[in-house]
């Protein structure tokens, strides 16, 4: 990865059973960050699913989740953003790199406190991007 450094930056499984992302969504991080032009800190990429069940408490199909042909999602710390301008600089950027799945934390939209910020490659069954919202009562 050109911008990302795998074994320091949170993208492999902290388990350390070496459960990686895709190199598609590897590709599509470097792109994202290249268009953003500031640095992308990453919370969490990759777990194996023993890790993302048993210990963060995802569902199973966790877009997070190594099955073999490695994950297709990262988590995006608020400290990549110093504003709201520069969040939203970075959705058009992962939606110019290829990102399918986002998911914003309720302050992004001005409905709460939650920061969480994620992003996948996975496309909807019918074909279509996929968004969502945490931490909106």
């Amino acid at each position: 990865m050109k911008y990302f450094d795998e074994e320091k930056e949170n993208l492999k499984c902290p388990c350390g059973c070496g459960a990686s992302l895709n190199q598609d969504t590897k590709d599509k991080l470097d792109k994202a960050r290249e268009l953003y032009g500031k640095p992308v800190y990453v919370e969490q990429g990759a777990t194996c699913k023993d890790y993302s069940v048993n210990k963060v408490g995802r569902k199973s199909t966790s877009t997070h989740i190594d099955n073999g042909d490695g994950a297709k999602a990262v988590d995006i710390k608020k400290k990549t953003f110093n504003n709201k301008s520069d969040y939203f600089h970075f959705l058009s950027c992962i939606i110019q790199a290829g990102f399918t799945g986002i998911g914003q934390g309720s302050h992004w939209i001005g409905a709460g406190g939650d920061y969480r910020l994620h992003i996948d490659t996975k496309l909807s069954s019918s074909g279509d991007m996929r968004s969502w919202t945490y931490g909106v009562k």
